[in-house]
């Protein structure tokens, strides 16, 4: 339980400090390799730097795999060990057991007049005998069995399940979600220019409705009537969310950047909802997938399709930014002039990190579910955050007005919703007539 709580209070720390620090960046200005100065509007910029807080995962995970192999090691070690003393201590007293033998047997002879000599075949042969098979056999078949059971040992710790598994889980399997966060974060951070920090990570609720389509759709699972009741409720704070940042806004130029950036919003959270889905197949079917090893490679795999194919095809397409759709060296030149801005980046590239181990640890605990439900928890952490900033510092913040009331609103239709669809908060008269009706279906049938 004390574990649980521990990454549920990451999740909301680390997750309300990327988004503050994602918008702080949008809005700080600097200078580039052009002047005047102007605001850092570079979305996949910071999609990059998203995967090198990902990638900076995978040093857990080399670290968890260094220890796990160590404990076989030193597992493997004991073992041998413990085979080479009983194998000493057999040894010893067959030993013993035979010379005791050899005595009795002479002072026998010798008591017996026995005028046997030690050089008489009978004699010879059956000392011989005693010393070939007594430590022959015994000391002989004591080695083969140590060895054998060394063996075994060794085979059993190498051809563990899980190892097999290690070394039959493609590195390539993990190229799928990491194209997803490709597109999925790009689309956000495109929303996030548009809209409010308050906004962006309410409507970033929507992956409850579009994770239910593709449990329908693809998965074919049958979702109950509470939890599409859910999804209607939060459909319908998703609604009156974007009403009140359309209508905060003050000319019809604002208006359209905020409809755009609710549209991009909508279609990240879709490609999100994909990726949590494939992640979650991994880490529950895959036994050597951990949590470390899906957000590394990711971070791997993304980072090196931003700067290998992202940025540079960006940098090449003409556009606003000195000449380019998104000028990658601008942004450089713009983190180096503004310490700031420079802050910004490092507390989203460490919050980045933590945050995505401790929500795919729960995930793999519990499940996607229960993360997406947590991750609705940090909007209001988030929305507070950014009006106590705004109250001193307009540019960064957020200031509340009349709209605010209808954002309020949908904010708790949207808590209500996800509570509803999950289980959390519980309806007695849907649940009752769900029952009733399984009933009724499994009498028919």
């Amino acid at each position: 339980m004390t574990q649980t709580w521990i990454l549920i209070l990451g999740m909301l720390t680390t997750g309300s400090v990327n988004t503050v620090s994602k918008k702080a960046m949008f809005n700080t200005e600097a200078v580039g390799t052009y002047s005047p100065k102007h605001h850092f509007d570079k979305p996949f910029t910071q999609t990059l730097i998203m995967f090198l807080g990902e990638f900076l995962v995978i040093l857990m995970y080399l670290m968890d795999l260094r220890k796990k192999k160590k404990q076989q090691k030193l597992t493997y070690q004991d073992t041998f060990k413990i085979n080479k003393d009983n194998e000493d201590a057999t040894d010893v007293e067959e030993r013993k057991k035979l010379l005791g033998d050899r005595n009795k047997k002479t002072n026998s002879s010798f008591e017996d007049g026995s005028n046997q000599s030690s050089h008489d075949p009978d004699f010879n042969s059956n000392s011989g005998s005693g010393s070939g098979s007594g430590s022959g056999s015994g000391s002989g078949s004591g080695n083969v069995n140590t060895i054998n059971n060394t063996k075994s040992e060794l085979k059993s710790l190498t051809n563990d399940p899980k190892s097999k598994q290690m070394k039959k889980t493609s590195i390539w399997l993990f190229l799928l979600p990491a194209i997803c966060d490709v597109f999925g974060t790009s689309l956000a951070g495109l929303g996030l220019m548009y809209t409010t920090a308050s906004v962006f990570q309410m409507l970033r609720g929507s992956i409850i409705v579009f994770s239910a389509i593709i449990a329908v759709t693809v998965m074919r699972r049958k979702l109950h009537a509470y939890q599409w009741t859910g999804i209607f409720i939060v459909t319908a704070g998703l609604v009156l969310v974007g009403l009140s940042s359309i209508k905060g806004e003050k000319n019809a130029r604002s208006v359209n950047k905020t409809l755009l950036g609710i549209l991009f919003i909508l279609l990240g959270q879709f490609v999100s909802a994909s990726q949590f889905s494939i992640e979650e197949y991994f880490l529950k079917n895959k036994p050597d997938v951990t949590p470390q090893r899906v957000v590394g490679t990711e971070g791997m795999f993304g980072t090196i399709m931003m700067t290998a194919i992202v940025l540079p095809i960006l940098y090449y397409i003409p556009g606003k930014d000195n000449g380019s759709q998104e000028n990658a060296i601008d942004s450089a030149v713009m983190i180096g002039n503004n310490w700031f801005l420079a802050l910004m980046v490092v507390l989203y590239w460490l919050s980045i990190a933590f945050y995505n181990f401790f929500s795919l640890t729960f995930a793999k605990q519990l499940s996607t579910v229960h993360r997406t439900l947590i991750d609705t928890c940090r909007t209001l952490c988030v929305w507070l955050v950014e009006i106590l900033i705004g109250i001193s510092k307009p540019t960064y913040g957020e200031t509340w007005s009349k709209w605010s009331f209808l954002q309020l609103g949908g904010f708790f239709l949207l808590v209500l919703g996800t509570a509803i669809h999950h289980g959390v908060l519980k309806i007695d008269f849907l649940q009752k007539y769900f029952m009733k009706k399984s009933k009724t279906d499994s009498s028919s049938n």
